[in-house]
């Protein structure tokens, strides 16, 4: 590696890596004038079992691996994983087994290509899952979710699977620990965005009647990602919506629109918004009858576009599958109404705001909220 390719961190990093290859006698310079792989051959002679100070190899490791991708591939190039695993393995003080999980977390951070992990990886990051720290559980899920969320994400995801972590899930999601909770809310998140069977993992292992208790935590952080996780489910199959309706989901789902934090209640627009498009006529009256409609409507006057957008995308999926079925029900040229629809013009003030959506200075939000005026809720649309 050229001087020209040195470690680039961010200060805060770089002082970190600096105080750690002072303990060991090295520096920074030495790093960026030698080549990547050699330099890392020198810290990787720090974790054989010995009296050296290993807790400060592993950190500047994860340094190395937080600079970049470049720098975190290089450091993989160089093979530093199989020792780390063996650390992991070894009877190490706590604070070394923390900081290695920190580390093996910054290797997986961003999803590197499989060719570089060690096969050993993902059983040893299981194993991480099941230890009694929380601190060390939680770096092991972030490690977990960022490699179900990368380029090579599929892969990742089925061999999770394969390892049973995601029958660890309902009790990481009730731990007493905030980080934990929230780090295995990501992981299971990123899960449920996958596959058809993915996503079945995640309802099979009993998360759903989690994630309804963890609607009502406090943290607002945590809120938000339970609504992302339900998103994924609801984007999923007729019966995997059918699995969330029945986990008691959709009544504090639709609570959660109007909750006074922006980032909660986009969350839980776009995860109602995503069961309205594969479900049934009876999960979409079911949706109705828990106020669906309402809910939506009123966010079209919220100052978040990405917010009235999903709520007219819901909307517009409601009326259409009233429509379809009103269409389907008429016989003999005898007009049905649009359940949906009628219920909508029976409200005044759903009507205004449906109305007033129309004068949105977004010319995409304008045209969308007017084309379901005109199209369902106008004298032509009957």
């Amino acid at each position: 590696m050229k001087a020209a390719d040195g470690f680039a961190g961010s200060p805060g990093r770089t002082t970190l890596l600096v105080q750690d290859l002072a303990s060991l006698g090295l520096s920074a310079d030495s790093m960026n004038r030698s080549a990547g792989p050699d330099f890392c051959e020198v810290l990787i002679g720090f974790l054989e079992p010995s009296d050296r100070p290993q807790l400060q190899a592993v950190g500047a490791l994860g340094e190395i691996a937080n600079d970049s991708p470049k720098w975190r591939d290089y450091a993989l190039d160089s093979n530093v994983l199989p020792p780390l695993l063996d650390l992991l393995k070894r009877d190490v003080k706590l604070s070394t087994l923390r900081v290695a999980s920190r580390t093996l977390f910054l290797f997986c951070k961003g999803g590197p290509s499989p060719r570089l992990l060690d096969k050993q990886t993902l059983p040893a990051i299981a194993r991480l899952v099941d230890h009694s720290d929380g601190e060390v559980i939680t770096e092991a899920c972030w490690a977990l979710a960022d490699l179900s969320k990368g380029n090579y994400a599929s892969s990742y995801v089925d061999e999770i699977i394969e390892l049973g972590i995601c029958r660890r899930l309902p009790e990481l999601l009730k731990h007493p620990s905030p980080y934990v909770v929230l780090a295995a809310l990501s992981l299971a998140s990123h899960i449920a965005a996958g596959s058809a069977k993915q996503t079945q993992a995640v309802i099979d292992c009993g998360a759903l009647s989690c994630l309804v208790v963890l609607f009502a935590n406090p943290k607002d952080s945590i809120k938000e990602e339970a609504c992302f996780a339900v998103s994924n489910i609801m984007a999923g199959t007729k019966d995997q919506i059918q699995s969330a309706i029945d986990a008691g989901l959709i009544p504090p789902l639709v609570e959660l629109m109007s909750n006074p934090n922006i980032n909660v209640r986009r969350e839980a627009a776009i995860a109602l918004c995503n069961a309205t498009p594969a479900s049934s006529m009876a999960q979409i009256a079911f949706l109705v009858q828990n106020g669906a409609i309402s809910a939506f409507c009123d966010l079209l006057a919220v100052a978040d576009e990405v917010i009235v957008r999903t709520a007219l995308e819901g909307l517009e999926n409601i009326l259409k599958a009233g429509q379809q079925q009103a269409s389907s029900n008429s016989s003999g040229g005898a007009e049905v109404t649009n359940p949906f629809a009628q219920l909508i013009l029976d409200a005044e003030d759903l009507c205004t705001k449906i109305e007033h959506a129309q004068d949105h200075p977004n010319e995409d939000l304008y045209l969308k909220a007017h084309g379901i005026a005109i199209t369902y809720l106008s004298a032509e649309s009957d």
